[in-house]
């Protein structure tokens, strides 16, 4: 929305949803250009009401840094056994941000889908290596938001309650970062 009408574009999207509010409002890139603006609005928008918690997507140390007076609700990032971002992650919970992984499980990729360590953790708990991997997420600290189209991995995914990883493995899943990201990065936000 390089217009810098947030405002009536999240009033329009209201009015399409047939709801008072959005949940949250999130900055994709952390374009420099256009991002005091479009943090102004968003602002303006959970003040008003129309949104509940404001973020940026898509951020590294060097953007926290400078954001963080801004105090996001929501950092959003590409977070998954291969790519851990444990510097990031540690920094939001130091400021009280709360931390989004988007790709939580890296599409299965075969590094995670096949890992031996990952298996005998889910051998262990009588899970999936999915299931091993988003509870990682949860007892790091880190909300996973994952998409499936099917039924099972729902039901599946959502099974997480009647385990907890001990910080032993915790770190076994740390160890697995690569610093892989699956996602190209935006050439609009130099330094990445």
């Amino acid at each position: 929305m390089q217009d810098g009408k947030i405002l009536t574009h999240v009033e329009d999207a209201l009015g399409k949803l047939e709801i008072d509010f959005l949940d949250a409002l999130l900055i994709h890139w952390p374009v420099p250009e256009y991002m005091e603006s479009t943090w102004k609005q968003m602002n303006e928008a959970r003040e008003i009401g129309f949104v509940k918690k404001i973020g940026i997507c898509n951020i590294r140390m060097r953007h926290l840094q400078k954001y963080v007076d801004w105090k996001p609700d929501i950092i959003q990032i590409e977070r998954h056994p291969l790519n851990t971002f444990e510097e990031e992650v540690s920094f939001c919970h130091d400021y009280c941000f709360e931390v989004q992984a988007y790709s939580p499980l890296c599409k299965m990729d075969d590094r995670i889908k096949n890992n031996n360590k990952l298996k005998a953790i889910a051998d262990k708990y009588g899970k999936d290596v999915g299931q091993v991997v988003l509870r990682w997420h949860l007892d790091t600290g880190v909300s996973p938001v994952f998409t499936t189209t099917k039924r099972a991995r729902v039901e599946s995914y959502s099974k997480l309650d009647d385990f907890v990883l001990t910080q032993s493995e915790i770190e076994t899943v740390n160890s697995l970062n690569e610093n892989y990201k699956m996602y190209l990065e935006s050439v609009a936000c130099p330094g990445f």
